[in-house]
């Protein structure tokens, strides 16, 4: 058997999926060096004839947020579409027969009703996405539209990632750090509400599939749908700490509530509450 290509293996969920998969078992790429990562820009296709023998691929490596996305669209399509479609190609030649491919709960834009969570279908409202939602959207299209029967595809639409980290923070974390260090808490809306994903459960997940070979579409989320506002006070709860929670517009919350059954009746995986996971980023026992 081949080895499993891992892009994007620097990156935050890069490094979980390092340390639950065996070295000797990973081909890393990432475009940020780094110990046992080969150093390869994917749009310049540097890669293509260092690939040893592959079975499988985690593709994590994106321009994976929207401002930097609107600061440099250019290359947010050529490494989050262009760049995609080349390395599915590629991995092909090379033997693989599964692709993982992460994509984001930013396809379905950026407001839902608390109590109609989306399904895989919802994608009304296509025409009012950003350029990183598009990046990824358009590429699982494109996808599905050159899938190879040599090569079964999985699509995830992460919900946000969180957990113990010391830069780049989500809500999740940045709430619970300023409860930790008794700060004051301030936010547009308590009532902005996500289902957030402990990124160590997305990476015990992605491992899982390697092994299964599912082919489709899931969302992959936490098992809630979490305010602002509880995320401050499942962290006075684990703190004991209470330093104030302020909102400048209340009115002016969002939502984003995603269907994960779809995702439990397949994978037959549960996912950590928050309450859990607050207590790996704010490494309490």
């Amino acid at each position: 058997m081949g080895k499993i290509l891992l892009t994007g293996a620097a990156g935050f969920l890069g490094q979980r999926i390092r340390n639950i998969i065996p070295k000797d078992k990973l081909f890393c790429i990432d475009n940020t060096p780094g110990e046992d990562i080969n150093n390869y820009d994917l749009t310049l296709n540097e890669y293509t004839d260092r690939l040893p023998e592959i079975d499988s691929v985690i593709h994590l490596a994106a321009v994976s947020n929207h401002r930097a996305c609107i600061k440099n669209p250019l290359l947010a399509w050529e490494l989050n579409l262009v760049a995609t479609m080349k390395l599915y190609q590629t991995c092909i030649t090379k033997g693989c027969k599964h692709f993982i491919f992460t994509s984001s709960e930013w396809v379905y834009g950026d407001k839902s009703n608390a109590n109609m969570p989306w399904v895989e279908s919802d994608l009304q409202n296509t025409e009012k996405l950003g350029v990183y939602a598009l990046t990824k959207l358009i590429t699982e299209k494109a996808l599905m539209q050159i899938k190879s029967p040599l090569c079964s595809i999985s699509i995830f639409r992460l919900a946000i990632l969180y957990g113990f980290r010391k830069e780049n923070l989500s809500a999740v974390e940045a709430i619970a750090y300023k409860v930790k260090k008794n700060e004051p808490v301030e936010v547009q809306s308590g009532d902005t509400a996500r289902c957030y994903l402990h990124v160590d459960d997305c990476s015990s997940l992605l491992h899982k599939a390697l092994n299964l070979k599912k082919e489709g579409i899931w969302n992959l989320t936490g098992p809630d749908l979490v305010t602002l506002k509880d995320i401050y006070i499942t962290a006075t709860k684990l703190t004991g700490n209470n330093p104030g929670f302020h909102e400048v517009q209340k009115s002016n919350s969002t939502i984003r509530n995603l269907d994960s059954s779809k995702f439990n009746q397949t994978w037959k995986f549960k996912t950590r509450s928050m309450l859990e996971g607050l207590k790996e980023v704010l490494q309490i026992d």
